[in-house]
């Protein structure tokens, strides 16, 4: 995380709101973000976790990262520069969503939705799926697909349909985040590196 327009630098007063679908999934992304804090020299002198707040302050610029449970009946009141909503798959409904969708334009803000699959026939999967049909730019490959609209962006991993889920390659390829070991290196299919 270095210094940016409007978090760490000049500008200052940034605010992301960050949810997960519950109070001990907001703890691991609180936890995360401060070990990421904690164990850099460059980031510690600039921002100071609040465990007890699930909050991270940059207090030069007067700028903080606020972890929340996803709850729409109590996560109406940020007003975000940047919203991150985390594992959107598990979440009840799609209401916080729409709740801070809707928030956006106050203060120039974007909103990340982090997933994997939901279940067949879902809210969130129903969703996904219209993306896929109203974007008017869409770039596909064997294992990744890329909608585009004026009003978002929506990346995806799978393996393709009717893809062999067993085939460790073709699910090394639909992983964004690069292979894990197979069983030919020694590696576990079932856990990854």
């Amino acid at each position: 995380m270095r210094e940016r327009e409007g978090f760490g630098g000049p500008t200052g007063h940034a605010f992301v709101a960050v949810a997960a679908s519950s109070r001990e999934q907001t703890e691991w992304l609180y936890r995360q973000a401060a070990g990421f804090v904690d164990r850099s020299p460059v980031l510690q002198p600039l921002f100071r976790p609040q465990e007890g707040y699930r909050r991270i302050r940059c207090d030069r610029t007067r700028s903080r990262i606020q972890i929340f449970a996803a709850d729409d009946r109590t996560g109406d009141g940020p007003i975000a520069t940047l919203f991150l909503l985390d594992e959107l798959h598990r979440h009840r409904d799609l209401r916080l969503y729409r709740t801070w969708r809707g928030k956006l334009e106050k203060r120039g803000g974007q909103i990340v939705a982090i997933s994997t699959a939901g279940a067949p026939g879902s809210e969130f999967e129903e969703a996904r799926a219209l993306i896929r049909e109203r974007a008017p730019e869409v770039e596909r490959s064997e294992t990744f697909l890329r909608a585009v609209s004026d009003q978002l962006v929506l990346h995806g991993w799978a393996v393709p349909e009717g893809g062999d889920v067993e085939d460790l390659e073709l699910v090394k390829r639909a992983t964004p985040s690069g292979p894990s070991r197979s069983r030919a290196s020694g590696g576990s299919a079932t856990r990854p590196r």
